[in-house]
């Protein structure tokens, strides 16, 4: 039986300690292609970061 994915993840860019939002959603992608994930922040770089991840080209 295969691991079930949630329906959305909801991730912020800077997360507790030293993990990087935008290297969990890499994560995530690469372990379910369709993963529907959403960032929630205030830091406005974060369309900067996303754009220069390959993974992310073609996601809304």
């Amino acid at each position: 039986m295969g691991i079930e994915p949630p329906d959305i993840y909801i991730i912020d860019s800077r997360l507790p300690g030293n993990t990087n939002g935008v290297e969990v959603a890499i994560e995530i992608s690469l372990k379910f292609l369709l993963a529907c994930i959403i960032f929630i922040t205030a830091y406005e770089m974060l369309e900067k970061e996303l754009s220069k991840q390959d993974i992310f080209c073609d996601k809304k």
